[in-house]
């Protein structure tokens, strides 16, 4: 999706009280990692999803929710400590999809959207969450989110509350961007100096 082809941040409008919430999926199962869970792995002297989940929590968030799947018990050792609430996806096994629907699904009727975000990473920005929740526009029909490092798109994106049916409807290894191409009405480029949107880790 061409950053050129989508509008752009206006000034901050009446939607700067929105409630957002915020997912980190921490789910997967790290199969191009061998038999190393990647999300436990050391970056920059911390484990690579406890890096993601402290960008959150600092983050203009109504609350951080971590989907859990495999290993879960070791995922949520490797948070403790951290403010993050846990909602363990038993259906992990069939993708991504599995665990937004998991994570979607467990937030309450009072959130005006979510950011959904990925425990593999760990180099997204505070700043960068911080400019999604600001371009967040439902008044003015743009209520999906989506961060541009280089006019390029990244991870994560901020999803309005009417957009919820449809992530709970995702299947297979599908993330929340289907979603957006569906609806390039609602999209806004946000852009970001930060090239972590486009950093993920495969840990051999």
């Amino acid at each position: 999706m061409d950053a050129e082809n989508l509008p752009t941040p206006d000034k901050k409008d009446p939607d700067m009280d929105a409630k957002i919430g915020a997912i980190l999926l921490a789910a997967g199962q790290s199969r191009r990692s061998g038999n190393i869970n990647k999300l436990l792995a050391p970056i920059d002297g911390q484990v690579m999803v406890r890096s993601a989940a402290r960008a959150m929590i600092a983050g203009p968030f109504a609350g951080v929710t971590v989907v859990t799947g495999h290993q879960a018990a070791r995922v949520q050792e490797a948070l403790s400590g951290l403010a993050v609430r846990f909602i363990h996806n038993k259906d992990y096994e069939q993708g991504m999809a599995s665990s937004i629907r998991c994570g979607v699904g467990a937030l309450d009727g009072t959130f005006d959207g979510v950011v959904i975000g990925l425990g593999d990473m760990p180099h997204v920005q505070t700043a960068t969450l911080n400019s999604l929740v600001d371009a967040f526009s439902p008044s003015s029909g743009h209520d999906i989110c989506l961060p541009h490092y280089q006019n390029k798109p990244g991870n994560p994106v901020l999803f309005g509350r009417r957009h919820f049916p449809q992530l709970k409807r995702l299947e297979g290894d599908k993330g929340g961007k289907s979603i957006a191409r569906k609806n390039p009405g609602c999209v806004i480029a946000v852009a970001v100096d930060d090239p972590g949107i486009h950093m993920d880790h495969d840990v051999i």
